[in-house]
């Protein structure tokens, strides 16, 4: 699977202090209406002012993709990036009562979600990117056909950096590549557009309202399109650059 292959354009996401979804434009009604499951934050605006956009996977389950990762080994702990974000997943499984589903492939080529671990040389800054996800979707119809998500780390993290902090950030990296080009303007919503390095945080009651509402409670078990694209459309290709907060770092 190659993200570039079918862009028409990337816009990247550093609206500061948080990261936004600018250039995403009108929300489009899901076919059950914003109001779907309340309370959520379907027709609200990312921290830049920019509407959020709902968007689904035509069904489940959906491939994803190890390509790169980081194991962490100081202190007497291991841990493998790779379970954080399977934890992620496991999060938004149950917060969907089942109904997001996926599978692993060892194949790239064969993958719906891509993920990479990438070391830095150093910690990121105030307003540099902790994850960022890319999503290739069809503007028509919205739905996603590939997406990719990068988490970072650096050298001398700590145990709860690792543990906790990049267990939320790939939990909300997972979330937009999932349903959401936008964030939560409400900073006790996973899908706020501001993460810590520090600390977990879970799926809220409006997070999993929220890709409820996306899905329309229609669209989990199936891997058929929901509608065409129009003919001859090309999907456009988004990335949501999303930094930790000033007093963590």
């Amino acid at each position: 699977m190659k993200l570039a292959a079918f862009s028409t354009f990337t816009i990247f996401l550093l609206a500061l202090p948080g990261c936004g979804s600018q250039g995403i434009g009108t929300q489009a009604l899901p076919l059950c209406g914003l109001d779907y499951s309340t309370p959520n934050y379907a027709a609200e605006s990312d921290r830049n002012g920019s509407p959020n956009l709902l968007l689904r996977w035509a069904g489940f389950p959906v491939r994803v993709h190890f390509a790169e990762t980081v194991t962490y080994t100081q202190n007497g702990a291991f841990i493998v990036s790779d379970e954080q974000v399977r934890e992620g997943f496991r999060r938004w499984e149950g917060a969907s009562g089942g109904g997001v589903t996926w599978s692993e492939t060892g194949s790239i080529g064969d993958a719906d979600i891509i993920v990479r671990t990438i070391q830095l040389a150093r910690q990121p800054g105030p307003n540099e990117a902790l994850g960022t996800t890319t999503v290739q979707y069809f503007s028509s119809n919205r739905q996603i056909i590939e997406a990719e998500i990068r988490l970072y780390t650096w050298p001398g993290m700590t145990l709860a950096q690792f543990r906790d902090g990049l267990l939320s950030t790939a939990t909300h990296e997972v979330g937009h590549a999932l349903y959401l080009l936008g964030h939560s303007p409400n900073s006790s919503d996973l899908m706020y557009a501001v993460g810590s390095v520090n600390a977990d945080k879970g799926v809220s009651q409006r997070d999993a309202n929220t890709l409820r509402t996306s899905y329309c409670g229609s669209y989990f078990n199936s891997r058929a399109p929901m509608q065409a694209p129009l003919m001859g459309e090309a999907p456009v290709q988004k990335t949501i650059s999303c930094p930790g907060h000033d007093h963590d770092h």
